[in-house]
């Protein structure tokens, strides 16, 4: 790809123009490499040892790739043309969900520094693909009404890392380690449900693979973990939310992994309010949405359950 663009395009070298020049999304980029790191290879054959560039971060890439949030993309563009630790709460949360995009583990220094200490060549990759993911948004951007210091939009789409950094969870010299489909927020008395919806056998077990699925474009029927019982403290927070003012948020997604074998994001179908349930172990829920699920969602679901 490089040696051809190089040879026949005479169009400035920016993501933009490789993708575009070679038919290719992002993803198919970052499957195999980086933009910055095949810069690299170039000065390393003409002998021109040029800037250091940073480990491979194709993978930090590829999540980054999906990234479709407006205010989050927004931010991170003003910001990385004048980086700044003068920052509101909600701004240091958008920075720390692109941390918990491009990295796994918590920022051995200020989260700040971590940014600044990228080579140039990483930054302007960042940039260009943070420009480009801002002009393939769809939605229409509206901020989930919890917290001013929360930066979640609805209908954008998220990974579990970023939207645990939106709420707090995740902070800059912590990472919460969430093992199950599930985080409940003392703070905003919240539950975020984090959902597949086609639950194969290579991913989960049988006592995992819960029935989740779209009813229509309002509703949503959810199932609790098997061992919640109605009678728990947790089954008690799910069936009586008016009561004791807990809030829901949804967050779907179709499968785990997506084509190139990445971890899937979800889509955020923001708030929901308890309408009935039935049994326990598990509790089976039913959900309406404050806001209509993107019909594509609701297609989605419908592939993978008959609604009669």
């Amino acid at each position: 790809m490089w040696n051809v663009f190089e040879a026949s395009s005479t169009l400035d070298l920016n993501l933009r123009n490789f993708l575009s020049f070679n038919g290719i999304s992002p993803q198919d980029l970052y499957k195999a490499t980086t933009l910055y790191e095949l810069k690299a290879e170039r000065r390393t054959k003409s002998n021109d040892q040029g800037q250091k560039t940073s480990k491979s971060l194709k993978n930090g890439f590829m999540k980054l790739a999906k990234a479709d949030a407006y205010n989050m993309l927004t931010f991170l563009s003003k910001w990385l043309e004048a980086p700044t630790s003068q920052m509101t709460e909600k701004e240091s949360r958008m920075l720390l969900m692109v941390y918990f995009t491009l990295f796994s583990k918590p920022p051995e220094e200020s989260l700040v520094k971590s940014f600044k200490r990228l080579s140039a060549d990483v930054k302007n990759e960042v940039k260009e693909l943070t420009v480009y993911n801002l002009s393939q948004i769809t939605h229409l951007p509206k901020a989930l009404d919890i917290d001013q210091a929360i930066p979640l939009e609805l209908h954008a789409s998220y990974s579990t890392d970023q939207i645990l950094a939106a709420f707090g969870a995740h902070t800059e010299s912590y990472k919460y380690p969430l093992r199950e489909g599930i985080y409940y927020s003392k703070q905003y008395n919240i539950d975020l449900f984090f959902i597949t919806l086609n639950k194969s056998e290579k991913h989960y077990k049988t006592s995992t693979m819960y029935e989740d699925y779209a009813i229509n474009e309002w509703l949503f029927h959810w199932q609790s973990q098997s061992r919640t019982t109605v009678e728990s403290p947790t089954g008690q927070r799910y069936v009586n939310m008016r009561e004791n003012g807990t809030k829901v948020i949804l967050f779907v997604r179709e499968e785990k992994k997506d084509e190139y074998s990445a971890t899937e994001v979800y889509t955020c179908l923001g708030l929901a309010d308890y309408v009935s349930h039935q049994g326990s172990s598990p509790i089976s829920i039913t959900y309406k949405l404050h806001e209509k699920m993107p019909m594509n969602v609701l297609r989605r679901s419908n592939l993978h359950v008959d609604i009669v």
